[in-house]
């Protein structure tokens, strides 16, 4: 028989048999007719970490007679959460050591039932690891800090350990930013808090170590990477800085999301591990431009230049759709200065979209009626509102330009995102002259304006900003009408020309740096003639008063030409100085000058005749250092005798410090080694007699020193 009939037999032979008999050597039985569909994104078997993997199970459901259902999972575990939709569900389960199931695995049954009772049934053999019982931090490894809100950065730093009933928690002061404080107040969790100084705002990032301990097993050291967001950079008026497509992080923005599973958010890095240290995505539901915003953030993989990570879905329910604002931030392994430390994308705006529940299929605006030009809202002035829309309703937005007036209409969105804008009343044209995300348009003919928007899923924010036509003499240190954005004045003796109080509401501030017993003298020249400048110094703890116009430790409010101030710290801080003209805008020049004094425990201690004795195993603290003394101090070591020490730098730079250790012979035995906030140094004794520390510095410094002996 030829091969083509044989075939053609066994085709005829194969439609007389049961199905079954056919599918024997599958593992799935047949799928009765009318029966529901589930899929599950994990296969059946898996295998978890305690500690370590948060089990996560999303189920997805279709009928095929469109029939209505509900998902079950069987034996649900203690802890776990099961969230069900119309057509998905999301199984949710953090295991804990009791739930180790060793060499076996435990056998979680999913199903999905149709109205008429026809089941579908999906089962997933989880194997759960005991872990190492290591203590592991649960935290964010990184944070953004909004300057301006002039409120200190608080931090909830939690720890789990699932063999222990209390884990030690430590921040290791030389490896935290100065002024940071932190104190354990749980037996799994601490609380860090940090108001940075004026000169601190000046990095884009700061790191701050925390070790968890529980003394069975090694330490565990987590660094949180502290990122200071820009004063009125997002959103703000494009400027030379490059767009996030011409730089080095490149992304498509997510859509709109309905699903059950987290975002995946992916983006190209130029460099990627060999130029930046870390990449990190930070995401909010709150509106992203407002200075109480709560950013949560995730470490993203970095594989060849592609970085990658999450975000977690809110899982809303039906008729709720936040909208979901995101950046992405790199952090630069080796800056060539610390305005490049940090690049973040977009770079004036955020990636937005909006999440609905699975259940959801239609599209959720603001419920702001704005429809028609008769119905346009008027754009608020000096400030942004807030925007959604979707492609059944336009929205419209009205200003009105008054004689003489230039204004500057600003709207930033998502970069790539479906949005049109318009002027549907006035003779304007939007430019997208910085990075798309930002449209601008120039006001500068007197009369009414009407912006449409239009697109689909779109959220946006607009406003309208009044344009000087006459530049201030001091527009280079514009804006610094608040602590958080003070003028900082770093040198022993600073003389500033041509500067400017250019409205009547106008304040200018300015942030020195003083010791407790250092001297300032301030004298401001100006003509009283052509209005009254006055002079209010603040105290560290009196930032708020400061931006408020409330009391300060010292002023000058004479009636006279030129105001003189000469105040001695009571305290070690930045000090801010506030200059304001009661009678309208003038001109001024300034001048500030810092007297260090050195007046701490061991004052007068500027050469080897003068050396403070020590003793070893000793910590002494609040030292000081002016640039133009030395500070030496004498200790008595046996010869054999092993010496640690470290110098913690509380104010100042460490990278100013000389530290040198001599014998009494004059030979050097130790060379300070300087760190981020820290000098340390070590040596052994030949022999036994008095060593001499020896500490400079080019700059003041204020610090801490520890030295022990074994």
């Amino acid at each position: 028989m030829k091969l083509r009939q044989i075939f053609a037999s066994f085709l005829v032979f194969a439609t007389t048999l049961p199905a079954a008999s056919l599918l024997g050597g599958c593992t799935e039985p047949l799928v009765e007719a009318g029966t529901p569909v589930l899929t599950l994104d994990v296969r059946s078997e898996e295998t978890y970490t305690v500690g370590e993997d948060v089990i996560q199970i999303n189920l997805t459901g279709s009928d095929p007679g469109g029939l209505p259902l509900t998902f079950e999972v069987a034996d649900k575990p203690e802890r776990a959460t099961f969230q069900t939709f119309s057509n998905a569900a999301v199984f949710t389960w953090d295991p804990i050591a009791s739930d180790a199931t060793g060499e076996g695995s435990r056998r979680l049954v999913f199903s999905a039932k149709n109205s008429v009772g026809k089941v579908a049934e999906r089962v997933v053999h989880v194997r759960i690891l005991s872990g190492n019982g290591q203590p592991r931090f649960v935290s964010s490894q990184s944070e953004l800090y909004d300057p301006r809100g002039g409120q200190p950065l608080r931090l909830e730093v939690r720890v789990r350990d699932d063999d222990s009933n209390q884990v030690t928690i430590t921040m290791p002061a030389a490896s935290a930013p100065q002024g940071a404080s932190f104190e354990q107040v749980e037996a799994f969790e601490g609380v860090f808090s940090w108001l940075p100084s004026p000169a601190q705002l000046q990095q884009r990032a700061h790191t701050v170590t925390f070790v968890a301990e529980d003394f069975v097993h090694e330490p565990v050291e987590f660094v949180v990477t502290i990122i200071v967001q820009r004063s009125g950079q997002s959103p703000g008026t494009p400027s030379d800085d490059r767009c996030e497509v011409e730089g080095p992080i490149v992304h498509t923005a997510l859509r709109t999301q309905r699903g059950v599973g987290d975002y995946l958010i992916e983006a190209d890095i130029a460099g990627g591990s060999t130029r930046f240290s870390e990449v990190m995505l930070y995401w909010t539901l709150d509106d992203p431009f407002s200075e109480s915003a709560d950013f949560e953030s995730r470490l993203m993989t970095l594989e060849g230049k592609v970085a990658r990570a999450s975000i977690a879905n809110p899982l809303p329910t039906s008729g709720d759709s936040p909208v979901i604002s995101y950046t992405i931030c790199a952090v630069e392994a080796e800056p060539t200065s610390e305005d490049e430390a940090v690049v973040c994308a977009p770079p004036y705006t955020y990636w937005r979209f909006a999440a609905y529940s699975p259940d959801d299929s239609g599209c959720v605006d603001d419920g702001v009626d704005l429809g028609s030009v008769a119905q346009a809202a008027p754009m608020v002035r000096e400030d942004y509102s807030d925007h959604r829309l979707c492609r059944s309703a336009d929205k419209h937005h009205s200003v009105e330009v008054g004689e003489g007036e230039v204004l500057e209409v600003v709207v930033a969105h998502s970069p790539g995102t479906d949005l049109e804008l318009s002027f549907v009343e006035g003779s304007a044209t939007f430019e997208r002259a910085g990075c798309d995300g930002l449209a601008v348009a120039i006001l500068d003919t007197p009369g009414t304006y009407v912006v449409r928007a239009r697109g689909d899923e779109a959220a946006y924010h607009i406003g309208a900003y009044s344009l000087e036509q006459t530049t201030c003499p001091d527009a280079a240190y514009e804006p610094n009408d608040a602590a958080a954005m003070a003028t900082l004045l770093t040198e022993t003796f600073v003389g500033l020309s041509e500067l400017a109080i250019c409205e009547a509401d106008d304040v200018d501030l300015y942030a020195v740096e003083l010791f407790a017993g250092d001297d300032l003298e301030v004298l401001a020249a100006f003509a009283h003639a052509e209005g009254d400048i006055d002079l209010t110094l603040y105290a560290p703890e009196q930032s708020t008063s400061a931006t408020l116009g409330e009391d300060g430790v010292a002023s000058a409010w004479s009636s006279d030409d030129d105001e003189v101030l000469s105040y001695t710290a009571a305290a070690s801080g930045f000090h801010y100085l506030r200059v304001e003209s009661v009678d309208g805008p003038n001109a001024y020049d300034l001048a500030v000058e810092r007297i260090c004094n050195d007046v701490d425990t061991f004052a007068g201690n500027h050469s080897l005749s003068e050396a403070a004795a020590l003793e070893l195993d000793l910590s002494e603290v609040d030292l000081q250092i002016c640039n133009d003394l030395e500070d030496w101090f004498a200790i008595e070591v046996e010869a054999g005798q092993s010496v640690l020490g470290q110098m913690v730098v509380n104010r100042g730079s460490a990278q100013d410090v000389l530290l040198d250790v001599f014998n009494e012979g004059g030979g050097r035995v130790a060379v300070g080694e300087a760190s981020i906030r820290s000098v340390d140094f070590d040596f052994v004794a030949d022999e036994t007699g008095t060593y001499y520390l020896a500490i400079s510095a080019e700059a003041p410094v204020e610090y801490d020193l520890d030295m022990f002996a074994f």
